[in-house]
């Protein structure tokens, strides 16, 4: 690994340079405007659960009469096995398959087959289990990334091998590797990509405080260096008044350090000390933040009667709110981040209660929800869902589950989305390939780079500015992978 090769702020400039590039697009894109005083959409539920009307307050054509875009990132926490999901189907592919992968082998005969245009007429499958990703690949709302990962540069085999490579740093861990996928750089990164788009293209002032949207966490993926994510509960605004009011119970069972915090919140705007005043501005706006969103989300309707009771389906139904009240908190670009846990699959991988395929089942219908969701209301094309993990898996078993790899398989979905295809070059499924480097580990052959590059065109940044959301997109051939419209 080369210890040289720190990944540098995104701009290649200081922080004033990205901020007049990014004023200066974000206003171009303004020209495109939004209707900002339309009517909240509408949305009358049947007994059934099911949408029975829509009105979107005025005509539109699958949202085609405004410039709104969103995407939503639905990160696989843990590092989603990636052998499990897109299977080869050839008999001959699938015996070399289960001859790797030993007990966590799938059985042909529960395969979904379908042939990929792309991969030369070479059937892939998902399991059965999977059917709602089935549905939508034929459809031609799904599509695969095959074998991306973090990349700083095009890697060989050869090179990985002979320590001559440009890598990410520390590969294999949880926390660097998350950072890779979510930042394109090293555990400690101050922005991720996420971020840097909504930096792009979110209008300024109030506007900035929705542009970026978390559902799970803190995600480095949402950071900008103007826009900092807001966090919201699948229940809507986080409530922080307990923690501000003068009234409110003992903190940790101390009255005494409720009244310190009352104190520092709301007296700490005026505070000689540069710490203690900042952190007072910075929960006075995160307060404001709330308040403005909780006073929003109640005027649009509850989605989750259309989505699974699930930790994903509650997320995605949220984002739906959200998504509803776009207008009234004008949003021409939002990014969304949510999350899925479990997927560390050192052991139980194919566990009947939290093994990979019950994980990827919620996944399956949580989105095929999600996407029943945005046609009936006219977004299905304004918004595009993609999944990430910081790594794929081992294709060797350790005999009850696989361990850290690399390389991993992806969806992408939506109306934009160039469906009922694998897209990058699907990998051999057995040991000791070109892209094995360790028990079935993926070397990448498409970079986190070269995906977010791909969203991001679609979402609006012109090809000049890739750089400053995927700083390594100038090493690769091609900044778009083709699966966006």
């Amino acid at each position: 690994m080369n210890r040289n090769d720190r990944h540098a702020h995104p701009s290649g400039a200081s922080r004033r340079a990205w901020l007049r590039h990014a004023g200066a697009l974000s206003a171009s894109l303004a020209t495109a405007g939004l209707a900002q005083a339309a009517q909240p959409l509408a949305l009358a539920l049947s007994t059934a659960g099911q949408v029975s009307s829509l009105n979107p307050g005025r005509r539109t054509a699958s949202g085609a009469g405004d410039d709104f875009k969103a995407l939503v990132c639905v990160y696989l926490n843990g590092g989603a096995d990636n052998a499990n999901l897109l299977i080869p189907f050839e008999a001959g592919e699938h015996a070399r398959y289960a001859s790797a992968r030993g007990d966590l082998a799938l059985p042909r005969h529960q395969m979904l087959a379908f042939a990929p245009a792309s991969q030369g007429g070479r059937r892939l499958a998902v399991h059965q289990e999977l059917s709602a990703l089935k549905n939508l690949y034929d459809r031609r709302r799904l599509a695969f990334v095959a074998n991306v990962g973090p990349l700083s540069a095009p890697t060989s085999l050869a090179d990985y091998r002979a320590g001559s490579a440009r890598l990410p740093e520390r590969l294999f861990s949880h926390n660097d590797q998350q950072a890779a996928w979510q930042a394109m750089a090293a555990e400690g990164a101050r922005d991720g990509w996420g971020g840097r788009l909504a930096d792009l293209v979110a209008d300024g002032g109030d506007a900035a405080a929705f542009a970026a949207i978390a559902l799970d966490g803190r995600p480095i993926f949402l950071s900008g260096q103007r826009v900092r994510p807001a966090r919201v509960g699948v229940h809507g605004a986080i409530d922080a008044s307990p923690w501000t009011s003068r009234q409110a119970p003992a903190l940790h069972g101390s009255a005494v350090a409720a009244e310190a915090f009352a104190q520092l919140v709301h007296g700490g705007g005026d505070a000689a000390n540069l710490i203690e005043r900042e952190y007072a501005l910075t929960r006075h706006r995160g307060l404001a933040v709330n308040t403005r969103l909780a006073n929003e989300l109640a005027r649009v309707p509850a989605t989750s009667a259309l989505f699974p009771r699930t930790p994903l389906g509650e997320q995605l139904a949220m984002v739906g709110r959200l998504l509803l009240a776009r207008r009234s908190l004008a949003q021409r670009r939002q990014v969304f981040f949510v999350a899925v846990n479990g997927f560390d699959h050192h052991s139980k991988l194919l566990d009947a209660g939290n093994g990979h395929l019950v994980l990827m089942r919620q996944v399956a219908d949580a989105l095929a929800a999600f996407d029943t969701w945005l046609s009936a209301a006219g977004l299905a094309d304004r918004v595009t869902t993609f999944t990430a993990s910081e790594f794929g898996r081992t294709l060797a078993s350790n005999g009850d589950g696989s361990d850290h790899g690399w390389g991993s398989h992806h969806l992408v979905m939506g109306g934009a989305v160039r469906g009922g295809d694998v897209y990058g070059r699907m990998p051999d499924v057995a040991l000791n390939t070109e892209s094995d480097v360790g028990r079935g580990s993926l070397l990448p052959t498409t970079s986190v780079d070269q995906l977010a590059a791909t969203l991001a065109l679609w979402f609006g940044v012109p090809e000049s500015s890739l750089a400053l959301v995927a700083p390594n997109i100038a090493r690769f051939g091609s900044p778009n992978l083709g699966f966006m419209a």
